[in-house]
Order: structure tokens, then sequence, then C-alpha cells
């Protein structure tokens, strides 16, 4: 008998991958349930981010965007190119759109 342990590597593992999909299924799972409802910008937090926005704008400011997408709060940044007043969007230089009402947060740079 050898004096050392002999491991059978990766072929132990594989009956529990046998079902496919069944990590994408998981991950999705995870996904759904780790999702939020939008937060609720008030009044005057909206006239602030107005203002950030004008602000960034004239002053060709560079920004990091706070915004919520699909159940997520999610950040970017990038400088303001262009607003939409019609659709209410505004387009960063990396083509980024954003709908002003999920915009959550503005900071300056």
């Amino acid at each position: 008998m050898p004096d050392y342990y002999v491991d059978r590597g990766i072929i132990k593992w594989r009956p529990f991958d046998a079902l496919v999909g069944y990590h994408d299924v998981i991950r999705n799972m995870k996904y759904q349930r780790a999702k939020k409802n939008q937060p609720m910008v008030d009044e005057q937090k909206q006239e602030e981010l107005e203002y950030l926005m004008r602000r960034a704008i004239e002053e060709d400011l560079e920004v990091v965007i706070v915004y919520f997408f699909d159940g997520y709060v999610k950040e970017t940044f990038g400088r303001i190119i262009k607003t939409n007043p019609i659709y209410k969007q505004i387009t960063l230089d990396t083509s980024e759109r954003f709908h002003v009402s999920n915009i959550l947060d503005i900071k300056l740079y």
C-alpha cells in the first residue's frame, strides 16, 4: 500500500454537475431574490439633482451618477453631454442614457 493519499480529482464532483443549466437557474434565482423596490426621491432631492445636473453641464464637470436599474442600485461616472427635456433623459459621454426618475444621486468631481 502506498503511504500517500491519491485523490480522484474532478471525477468525484461530476455527479453534482449532471443537471445541465442547474447553475444558471440557481444564479438567476439569487439575482431575482436580491432585487429591491426603487427608493423614493423627494421633491427637495429632485431640485438638488436638477441643480447639480445644470452645474455639471455648465462647468463641464465629471459626475458620479447613482441610479436604479432592474431592482438594483448601481453607479457610473462620466460627463453629461446631452439632456432631453421631452423624454426626461440625460446622456453621458460613455453613451449611457438615464431617465431622470431613475437617478438617485449625483456627485460632482
